[in-house]
């Protein structure tokens, strides 16, 4: 009889042991999970009349707090600051309004809803109690102020500014922006009133448009072009390219003519300078399809699925891995291989950014960002650190690689090229005099335009651009930018808008003060 005793006893200890182990992974590790999973219903009230933590700009700027109200918790967004950041920290419905989540309060959910304070010592076992976390973004509000103010007004405008040496985002707006108290109102009537007047007036305003709206990236694209040739086929690099304001392309009676019909050619420091079509029109065809094509997937695009579904890649690819939700984040994407190979023309158009390529302003900034970084791409974040109540940090961001783009000596080679387009001399480069107020203070400053057509009318009297600036400083002697900045203005359709509206004249102007303003900063 003792053996079998001693052997019940034992199982009772272990099931015992067992039944111990599981109530404390219930009842502390997995309580904040299960608290905010929607198929457990606890009797408790809804986690949106409850208190959340608050999302703080870099400078410590409230940019989203709870306030007391008879209904609830409200969620309040200061007014100063609402519209600046509403794609940002997006916003918190009640459950009666339509729409889920957006932003950081979506991206940041646990932490910033109610949850156990985590264990950390037996003390902390004994005295757990539910807290909140605050969120301190990479972003001063400041310079989110400036580029909102610098490109209101500009329906479809994109502005993002990053430090590549981290992937920090400095700034990241598109407008039309919106201000997320309404659609956050307790009174399920007023949210989805203001939810339906969001919805009316603009589509899919409630999403970060600087990472979710693509366009064709004109001759920004040109900068991986160069980078290719370096990769794959250096002797490219010697030729000196015939002076013409047209070509003749393989497989199609139409002549590609470069922007007004313009002249030029020459070595390849000059016509990246002046930014000539005819040339890298002629670079895509010599590159081939493969080279181009993978040039651009090592700087994070990829190619078109075939249902081109937006930011679906068929190679595989995925959209830039900012800390938002990826049905906020959209791909740069290209043309496949195939179609590509296929379609000679197709290629000299894509290899000046046109015809089937799509960028938003944050995947050009990653693309900027990559030569800026001696070839590589820091993963980019809105998150700086996550605090408790007590000010202790929960969670810091670590700053980690995204790609490698290309190599050190090849991005050095690019970034010193990019110096010209924004020199008089020797070549007009296309962005000279844009930054003239950083160079007058000795800080030399590497860019690219580019200005892709978007509509031509039968008459091809109308037109509208997608104007582009891609910039990055300082760079004297070699050195790593302290910050990038990609910035996309839409024309619109208008007479001869292809023919007075530049991504010099249109969003020159734009970039010029947000990289004065991001290095004045000195974030």
């Amino acid at each position: 009889m003792n053996p079998r005793i001693r052997w019940v006893g034992i199982i009772l200890l272990v099931c015992f042991g067992l039944l111990f182990l599981q109530l404390n992974n219930i009842q502390v590790r997995q309580a904040s999970a299960l608290s905010n999973n929607p198929l457990v219903h606890s009797g408790q009230t809804p986690s949106y009349y409850l208190a959340r933590g608050t999302i703080l700009s870099a400078d410590d700027k409230i940019l989203a707090y709870s306030r007391k109200t008879a209904q609830g918790w409200q969620r309040v967004y200061p007014q100063a600051t609402a519209r600046n950041f509403g794609q940002i920290t997006g916003f918190m419905p009640t459950a009666f309004a339509t729409p889920p989540a957006y932003g950081v309060e979506a991206e940041y959910y646990n932490y910033l809803s109610q949850h156990q304070s985590p264990v950390t010592s037996l003390r902390s076992l004994l005295t757990q109690h539910t807290e909140t976390d605050n969120v301190i973004l990479t972003i001063p509000s400041q310079l989110q102020a400036d580029a909102a103010a610098l490109i209101n007004g500009k329906k479809g405008a994109e502005v993002v500014a990053l430090d590549p040496r981290n992937g920090n985002v400095l700034a990241m707006y598109g407008w039309p922006s919106y201000n997320p108290n309404p659609v956050s109102s307790l009174n399920a009537k007023v949210a989805n009133r203001a939810w339906k007047a969001l919805n009316s007036r603009y589509p899919d305003p409630y999403v970060n448009l600087a990472t979710d709206l693509g366009y064709a990236p004109g001759s920004t694209f040109k900068v991986m072009d160069t980078a290719s040739i370096f990769q794959n086929k250096p002797s490219l690099a010697n030729i000196n390219w015939p002076f013409e304001s047209s070509t003749k392309l393989p497989d199609t009676p139409a002549i590609f003519h470069n922007y007004a019909s313009e002249r030029c050619g020459g070595p390849l420091p000059e016509i990246l300078a002046v930014s000539c079509d005819t040339a890298y029109a002629q670079i895509g065809l010599r590159l081939g399809a493969d080279n181009v094509v993978h040039e651009a997937e090592s700087f994070g695009w990829c190619q078109e699925s075939a249902k081109r579904i937006p930011g679906i890649c068929a190679s595989g690819g995925t959209p830039p891995p900012i800390d938002l939700p990826k049905n906020e984040v959209v791909g740069a994407t290209m043309a496949p291989i195939p179609m590509l190979q296929a379609n000679p023309p197709f290629l000299a158009y894509s290899s000046i950014g046109q015809f089937d390529d799509s960028a938003s302003a944050l995947s050009m900034a990653l693309v900027a960002a990559g030569i800026a970084d001696n070839g590589k791409i820091m993963a980019p974040h809105v998150m700086k650190k996550i605090i408790d109540s007590d000010g202790n940090v929960v969670r810091q961001y670590r700053p980690h690689l995204w790609k490698q783009a290309t190599t050190a000596a090849i991005a050095q080679r690019v970034r010193k090229l990019m110096i010209g387009p924004t020199q008089g001399s020797p070549w007009p480069g296309t962005a000279a005099g844009v930054f003239t107020n950083l160079q007058s203070r000795g800080i030399e400053v590497g860019a690219k335009t580019g200005t892709a057509e978007a509509v031509i009318s039968s008459t091809t009297s109308n037109c509208a651009t997608y104007d582009w600036m891609i910039a990055m400083a300082p760079i004297n002697n070699g050195q790593v930018p302290k910050a990038v900045v990609a910035v996309v203005v839409p024309t619109p359709n208008g007479a001869n808008a292809c023919a007075e509206a530049t991504g010099a004249s249109v969003a020159g102007p734009v970039i010029d003060q947000m990289l004065t303003d991001v290095l004045q900063a000195g974030y």
